[in-house]
C-alpha cells in the first residue's frame, strides 16, 4: 500500500496537466484576463462636492463572458472601496482629484481594472446675509422714516448689491431692495422684516429683524414748581429746585430723564429735586427738560435772578426842598446789598439830570449848582453789577434881591425905592436896564445906576436904598442916623446865620445914584452907609 500511494498522486497530476494543456490547444489552453471598460464618469470629468456620482462600466471575460455582481469592485483613490456590480452611486467623495477604478476578476480568478480621474469641485453655496439696521426690537413712529442697510456675501459671486438683496415685510411683501434704502410708508404694527440674498446660481439665504411701528409720539409734560419765575436770591445761598415730568406712555419721569440747565452754568442736576447754592452771579434761565424712552421732549423754564440788587436811600435833601444859588446843599445817602453789606466810596454816585455827575459816597456837599429845579438820583451799585436808586427833587433859587427899607413905624414914608427885575435876578446878569426908579409912585429916569454880574458863590444879594434928601434929617437923633444904624446891624446880622451875602448901595435925592457896586466886603458897605449925609 505504501508504494502504490505515490504513484497514484504523480498520475493524476499528470492528467491534471494534460487536461489544462488540453483545453489550451497546447499554448493556446491559458486562462485570459477580462476586458474592462468605465463608461462614467469619464476621465477628466468634474463633479461638485456631495453630488451623487452614477459610475458604470462593463467587463467581459473570454472563458466566463459578461461579468457582474461581485465580479466588478470599484475603488477611489484616495477613498476606498466604492461598491460593485455593473453600476454603483456614490456622493461622499471628498474635495480633490480622485482615481476611480473598475477591477474585474473572472471565474478563474485573472483580473483585470480601467481607471479614470474625476475632481471633486466645492459646491454652489448659499450667501451670508446681515441686516445691519434697523436692530432688532426697534420702535418707530408711524411716517417716520426708516434706514435699511445690510451686507451680503457669496462665496461664489463676492458681494451681492442691487436686485439680489429684496426686503420684504411681512404680507406688506417686497418693500425694498440693495444694501441702504429709506421707508416710511409702514402702517402701525409689528413687522417682520426679511432680507433675503441670490446669488448668480440661484442659491438664497435670508435674515430677519423685528420692528415696531407706533402711533405718533407725544412729548412729556414738564412743570418747574420751584424756583418761580423772577426770583431773586442773594449770592452763594442755597436754592431749591424742584419739578415734575410725565409721559403718556411712561408715566412719570424721574432720574437722568429730567435734566436741569442753566443758561449761565450749563447742567446742574437731574431729577425731581435737588438743591444748589453755587450758582454764578447774574441772570439765569432755568430750563427743565423731560425726555420719554423714545426720545420725545418736553421743556419748562423760569428765569431767576442770583445776587440779589442793593437797596438805596435818599436821606438829605428832602424831596420838594428849596435852596438859593451858591447855598451848599449837603447830600446824604446809603446803600444796603444782601451780599456785599453796606455800600461805601464810588458804590454810591450821585448825579443830577440839570448838571450831570455830583459825586460819590455816602455824603458830600456842593454849593455850585445851576439854578432850577433839579432831580437828584442816588444810584448804588453791588460787586455784582446789581444796581438801585432813589431821587428827590429840589429846586435851586436864583440870586435873592430885597429892597430893604427901615421900620415903617419910624420912618412912615419912603418917597424913592429901586426895583430889579426878577427874570434878570434868575439869569444873575445885573445891567443898568433891570432897574426901575419911581419916587411918590412917578416913575424917574437912570442914567448912572449900574450892577456888575453876580456870580455863583453868592447866596442873597441886598441893595439897599435910602432917601438922604434934607427931609431925611440930620445930627445923632436924625432919621438917616437912625436907618444907618440899622442896616449896618443887618448887615451883621445876615452875616452871622451863614448866608453867603452881597451887599450894593442905592440912594436917591432927586435921582437914584449908585454909591456902592455889589460886594462881599461888609466893612465896605458899612462904611459907604456910614458916608451918606442928607442934603
Amino acid at each position: 500500500m505504501s508504494r502504490k500511494g505515490p504513484v497514484a498522486v504523480a498520475l493524476l497530476a499528470v492528467f491534471a496537466f494534460q487536461l489544462f494543456a488540453g483545453c489550451g490547444g497546447g499554448g493556446d489552453g491559458e486562462n485570459q484576463l477580462p476586458e474592462v471598460t468605465i463608461t462614467s464618469p469619464r476621465d477628466g470629468d468634474e463633479r461638485l462636492h456631495g453630488e451623487t456620482i452614477a459610475f458604470a462600466g462593463t467587463a467581459t471575460d473570454p472563458e466566463d463572458g459578461r461579468l457582474t455582481g461581485a465580479s466588478l469592485v470599484w475603488t477611489a483613490s484616495p477613498g476606498g472601496t466604492i461598491g460593485t456590480g455593473e453600476s454603483c452611486p456614490c456622493d461622499y467623495l471628498s474635495i480633490g482629484t480622485h482615481t476611480i477604478r473598475l477591477a474585474a476578476t473572472d471565474s478563474q480568478g485573472a483580473s483585470a481594472s480601467a481607471s479614470v480621474a474625476i475632481s471633486i469641485i466645492p459646491s454652489n453655496q448659499s450667501p451670508e446675509v446681515t441686516i445691519l439696521g434697523p436692530a432688532d426690537g426697534a420702535t418707530f413712529f408711524v411716517e417716520e422714516t426708516i434706514v435699511f442697510s445690510a451686507s451680503a456675501t457669496d462665496p461664489e459671486d463676492g458681494p451681492l448689491t442691487g436686485d439680489s438683496l429684496v426686503w420684504t415685510a411681512g404680507i406688506l411683501g417686497e418693500i425694498g431692495t440693495g444694501e441702504l434704502f429709506t421707508y416710511d410708508e409702514l402702517p402701525v404694527a409689528t413687522h417682520t422684516i426679511t432680507l433675503t440674498a441670490t446669488d448668480s446660481e440661484g442659491a438664497s439665504a435670508s435674515a430677519s429683524t423685528t420692528i415696531e411701528v407706533r402711533p405718533p409720539n407725544v412729548a412729556p409734560i414738564v412743570m418747574i414748581l420751584q424756583p418761580t419765575d423772577n426770583c431773586f436770591f442773594p449770592h452763594y445761598s442755597p436754592i431749591e429746585f424742584e419739578g415734575s415730568g410725565f409721559d403718556a406712555d411712561d408715566g412719570p419721569l424721574t432720574g437722568d430723564s429730567l435734566v436741569w440747565t442753566s443758561s449761565l452754568d450749563g447742567t446742574i442736576g437731574t431729577g425731581r429735586s435737588f438743591s444748589r447754592a453755587d450758582l454764578a452771579s447774574g441772570t439765569h434761565t432755568i430750563t427743565l427738560t423731560a425726555t420719554d424712552s423714545l426720545g420725545a421732549t418736553g421743556r419748562a423754564r423760569v428765569t431767576i435772578e442770583v445776587n440779589a440788587p442793593p437797596t438805596v436811600t435818599i436821606y438829605s435833601p428832602t424831596d420838594g426842598a428849596s435852596f438859593y444859588i451858591g447855598c451848599p446843599v449837603t447830600f446824604e445817602g446809603g446803600g444796603d446789598d444782601p451780599e456785599d453789606g453796606v455800600l461805601t466810596g464810588d458804590s454810591l454816585v450821585w448825579a443830577s439830570n440839570l448838571g450831570g455827575a455830583i459825586g460819590t459816597g455816602e455824603l458830600l456837599s456842593r454849593d455850585d449848582l445851576h439854578g432850577g429845579t433839579h432831580t437828584i438820583s442816588l444810584v448804588g451799585t453791588d460787586s455784582g453789577g446789581k444796581s438801585d436808586s432813589e431821587s428827590v427833587a429840589i429846586e435851586i433859587q436864583g440870586a435873592f434881591f430885597q429892597i430893604l427899607s427901615v421900620d415903617s413905624s419910624t420912618f412912615p414914608t419912603i418917597g424913592a425905592r429901586v426895583f430889579v427885575d426878577t427874570d434878570a435876578a434868575g439869569g444873575c446878569g445885573l445891567v443898568e436896564d433891570n432897574f426901575a426908579v419911581a419916587e411918590d409912585s412917578v416913575p424917574q429916569v437912570i442914567d448912572s445906576v449900574t450892577c456888575e454880574e453876580v456870580g455863583p458863590d453868592f447866596g442873597v444879594d441886598i441893595f439897599v436904598v435910602f432917601d438922604d434928601s434934607g427931609s431925611m434929617g440930620a445930627g445923632t437923633g436924625g432919621e438917616l442916623q437912625a436907618m444907618q444904624a440899622k442896616v449896618k446891624q443887618f448887615a451883621d446880622d445876615v452875616l452871622d446865620t451863614g448866608l453867603a451875602a452881597r451887599f450894593g448901595l442905592v440912594s436917591f435925592k432927586d435921582t437914584a445914584e449908585l454909591d456902592l457896586p455889589m460886594t462881599s466886603d461888609v466893612d465896605a458897605f458899612k462904611a459907604a452907609v456910614d458916608a451918606l449925609i442928607p442934603e
